[in-house]
């Protein structure tokens, strides 16, 4: 049996690690204002949050997606390094950024952190109580243990959520077949991005929908319903009005949504 990891992170720590210094991060919790300088461990983690349990409470298929989880973020972390590596050495509109095989990949990890995130996790969970699920479960549960207990069901249902957004990859193949049809290219902000508890920005606007995730200080993976013509897969600057909206959608989330944003610098959350 495997080890259970008890702090799982709803962000990969490896993603984390590209806004950290010496393994640390600054971080601004919205629920009550405060700012403070944790280890990427111990920020975007909860106790055994992919972890599913029984009717009685026991938790089955132990570490399973944790474990999952793992196995891909270590070659994620590896792309992502030599994108990063790659956009280090070349100018602004030129060169060759990613294979069509490296940006499948990158747009799995885009969806693997967007769909991990706890406000994923609470949007399935309404989806299957508007559309009945629950209490046709329910009702199949009740009839053959009588005396189940609404606190069993409650367990079922939140590892029912998981299973869901974790095991089936349905709802990941129709995020990707979606934002896989957009014009890609990475973006350069010169030290000017921050990320959050929720990192993916999804941008709608008159020219078109954005789909944006920050990767460090300095860049951003975007795809974009937007043609670019020749200008796909290289490196672009991004506006100031682009960045500008990055850094609203983070500040002006409920925290309930987006607990905490995130940067290298103290100074650039503390001045939102």
């Amino acid at each position: 049996m495997d080890q259970v990891t008890r702090s799982q992170h709803t962000v990969p720590r490896f993603y984390l690690k590209n806004f950290s210094e010496k393994g640390r991060v600054w971080a601004l919790d919205k629920k009550d204002g405060h700012c403070f300088n944790p280890s990427i461990d111990d920020i975007c983690v909860e106790n055994y949050f992919y972890e599913m349990t029984d009717f009685d409470g026991n938790r089955i298929y132990e570490n399973a997606i944790e474990n999952k989880f793992q196995q891909q973020e270590a070659i994620w972390a590896l792309l992502l390094q030599r994108i990063i590596r790659i956009c280090d050495t070349i100018s602004n509109g030129s060169s060759f950024v990613a294979s069509t095989e490296e940006k499948s990949m990158l747009l799995d990890m885009t969806i693997n952190i967007l769909m991990r995130n706890p406000v994923s996790l609470q949007s399935v969970s309404s989806s299957l109580e508007k559309g009945g699920m629950y209490e046709f479960i329910d009702d199949q549960q009740k009839a053959v243990i009588p005396d189940l207990q609404i606190e069993q069901l409650q367990n079922f249902h939140e590892s029912f959520n998981r299973f869901i957004l974790y095991s089936d990859e349905r709802a990941a193949r129709e995020r990707k077949e979606h934002f896989g049809k957009y014009y890609f290219y990475v973006g350069f902000a010169k030290g000017r991005l921050i990320t959050a508890s929720m990192p993916i920005y999804l941008s709608r606007k008159l020219d078109g929908d954005k789909l944006i995730l920050p990767i460090s200080p300095d860049y951003a993976l975007i795809w974009t319903e937007n043609k670019l013509g020749k200008m796909a897969n290289v490196l672009l600057p991004m506006s100031d009005e682009i960045i500008a909206d990055l850094r609203r959608c983070y500040f002006e989330k409920r925290f309930k949504d987006c607990r905490f944003v995130i940067a290298d610098r103290k100074d650039k959350i503390i001045c939102a």
